[in-house]
């Protein structure tokens, strides 16, 4: 086995039961709240666990971004793993599990909106462009936790929450406001739209990923 499979398997291990105690933690919650809501059990536990999955979804990308690069990653080098080896292995696990995730609360979106099920195909491109934007942000986060420390991870964590939810609000309150053109609008060229935010997320989340193997390329790696 090669040094990056090693990498990998280990890689997938830890993010693997980081994300899957996490989940399994939100599912039981949303199950025990749909249980007593008193409706129909599938729909209520549809519409809670989109919104609980995209939270959590979202928070690990940045979560990872200042932890794993901070604390796992110099444990993998002090054990004799190259620094690409690592870097890869941590990129492929995070973009894995975290777009897993995102499918999962998709299709759970899908399903309790069977109105925008037409706008499946057109809007799969647009949700894996967010999430790479997000990891894109995730590794901006990692790169200046990397360069000068945690405590500017955690901020720069807590900030992006704030705003996050925040921008969530206003988008919503936009949306919904009647006499809005914002859906029509953007459901019109929706195609398109879609195409061009999955092009650009993935070229921001390459870039993110270069900048980061170029800032641990030369660095001394301390715990």
């Amino acid at each position: 086995m090669t040094g990056l499979e090693r990498n990998i398997k280990y890689w997938f291990f830890y993010i693997g039961k980081t994300m899957g105690l996490t989940y399994l933690m939100i599912i039981g919650i949303c199950a025990f709240m749909s249980f007593f809501d008193g409706g129909n059990f599938m729909e209520v536990f549809s519409k809670n666990i989109v919104t609980y999955l995209i939270m959590a979804s979202g928070m690990s990308i940045m979560a990872f971004g200042f932890m794993n690069i901070t604390t796992i990653f110099p444990i993998t080098v002090s054990c004799s793993s190259r620094r690409s080896s690592s870097l890869i292995g941590m990129n492929v696990a995070q973009h894995v599990f975290c777009l897993l995730s995102f499918a999962f609360a998709f299709a759970c979106f899908l399903y309790i909106s069977p109105d925008s099920r037409p706008y499946a195909g057109a809007a799969a491109p647009l949700v894996v462009g967010v999430v790479c934007v997000l990891f894109f942000m995730g590794n901006i986060v990692a790169f200046l936790s990397d360069r000068f420390g945690r405590g500017l991870g955690m901020v720069l964590y807590f900030v992006f929450v704030m705003v996050v939810c925040v921008g969530a609000i206003f988008v919503g309150m936009a949306a919904t406001k009647k006499g809005s053109t914002l859906i029509p609008a953007l459901l019109t060229n929706f195609g398109a739209l879609s195409v061009i935010i999955c092009a650009a997320g993935i070229i921001l989340d390459a870039i993110g990923i270069w900048l980061l193997a170029v800032g641990i390329k030369n660095k001394d790696i301390k715990f």
